[in-house]
């Protein structure tokens, strides 16, 4: 069962990298390491807030991009938790141990 756990956390962490980049420390990390979803949808809006202007055509195709890009981890992480974590919350739970939505 631990390897079960070992492989849920490490898909867990392989999709969070998609997400964010766990690698940033420092402002200076954002020239060493790339900017994931979080970033690019921040810099975005940040911008969208920033102008005043109506938005570009090309901004709203990015954002549209950027949601698109989104509604396909979330469905990843989805699948994730129906496939492997809810089976191994029901075999821990029939042993009378924590689940993983609770820790």
């Amino acid at each position: 069962m631990s390897a079960s756990i070992e492989r849920i956390v490490s898909a867990i962490d392989d999709w969070e990298a998609l997400v964010i980049q766990p690698k940033h420390q420092t402002f200076e990390d954002d020239i060493n390491w790339p900017n994931m979803l979080d970033r690019q949808v921040r810099f975005l809006m940040d911008n969208f807030d920033r102008t005043g202007a109506p938005a570009q055509a090309g901004a709203l195709k990015r954002l549209k991009d950027l949601e698109s890009k989104w509604q396909q981890y979330k469905v990843q992480l989805e699948t994730l938790f129906g496939e492997e974590v809810k089976p191994l919350n029901e075999k821990l739970s029939k042993q009378g141990a924590f689940d993983l939505e609770r820790l």
